[in-house]
């Protein structure tokens, strides 16, 4: 593999992107950033880095920062991500969701972009307990059907692009690493809602507690940012050094079953307080239990997780901003 590819990270300033950014970086691949700044931070970005600030809708502006900047592949992480917001505002999922992924295909269209990776997300699955790449597809929210929509267009689309694609399935996506805003702060996934709810001493808000698990709580499979981050990383390798076009699907998650109460327990034992919830009952959007089976990613890429749940929510706790408002709450100043 020749060094110095050059890809496009779009989405570059969000909580996962600015993380693959910086592995692509450490991995001697020349990287650009693309993000409006919507939901992306600019300070995520490292000073080396040049960010385009722009609508990937806009194919046309896209398609000169893609020659202008002779790109060879793009990481496509743009996009709405919040499940149950998507069922209160369906229009505004499909709107977004849609439009990136027709703009960022128009805009590889007669460019020498050869490799694309895109970021799927297992709500294609729906209601499955463990699930394989060949499970049925049967997403439970417009959230996740924008995913399976996605991952059509580029399907039916790569062969008159002449690229070779991965489609990167992830389950939920936890902790980080130690640059300026580096953590999650989503308004809706699960590890920064307990944490606000703690820091504003209330009970975070579980979601159902009936059911059919070990503990009454949903399950759902967690995958450390960091690991990731490598998985693209990974995958972009792949393609690189492929003599074909390829078109693939895989299941990225620890392949193993937690619950919320599980991470609930996690935050009781590191802060070593007792975190006690509160049920508001069942949300259409989520399925009872979901999980990864990662064989297929193993066997094609020889890769293990590196990080336990404490070790991601750990690194969550220990980011700058979080653990000063925790000192706060938890060691106040006489």
């Amino acid at each position: 593999m020749r060094n110095k590819f050059k890809w496009m990270i779009v989405g570059g300033a969000g909580y996962i992107g600015s993380h693959v950014s910086r592995c692509f970086l450490d991995n001697d691949l020349d990287v650009v950033i693309v993000d409006n700044l919507v939901t992306g931070i600019k300070e995520r970005i490292p000073e080396t880095l040049k960010l385009i600030k722009l609508d990937c809708e806009n194919h046309i502006k896209l398609k000169k920062y893609i020659q202008d900047n002779k790109i060879d592949g793009i990481v496509h992480l743009a996009a709405f991500k919040q499940a149950r917001e998507s069922r209160r505002d369906p229009i505004k999922y499909w709107d977004n969701n849609l439009r990136s992924t027709l703009g960022i295909v128009k805009a590889i269209k007669s460019t020498n972009v050869r490799y694309l990776i895109f970021s799927s997300s297992c709500s294609v699955y729906g209601q499955c307990g463990e699930v394989q790449e060949e499970s049925k597809l049967n997403p439970m929210s417009p959230y996740g059907w924008t995913k399976f929509v996605s991952e059509q267009i580029i399907q039916n689309c790569a062969s008159q692009l002449n690229i070779s694609f991965i489609s990167l399935r992830y389950f939920n996506v936890i902790g980080n690493d130690n640059f300026p805003m580096a953590f999650d702060n989503s308004e809706e996934c699960l590890v920064p809602k307990i944490y606000k709810a703690i820091i504003n001493k209330q009970l975070p808000k579980v979601f159902g507690t009936d059911f059919d698990t070990s503990d009454g709580t949903a399950i759902r499979d967690y995958i450390d940012v960091r690991d990731l981050s490598h998985i693209h990383f990974l995958a972009a390798k792949h393609l690189m050094e492929s003599k074909k076009n390829l078109n693939k699907f895989f299941n990225v998650g620890s392949g193993k079953p937690v619950s919320v109460l599980e991470i609930i327990n996690s935050f009781s034992r590191l802060l070593e307080t007792k975190i006690m919830y509160e049920d508001v009952g069942r949300d259409p959007a989520d399925p009872d239990k979901v999980w990864a089976n990662n064989e297929k990613f193993f066997r094609n890429f020889g890769w293990q997780p590196k990080h336990s749940i404490d070790s991601s929510i750990e690194s969550f706790l220990k980011s700058p901003q979080i653990k000063k408002e925790l000192d706060k709450l938890f060691n106040p100043r006489p």
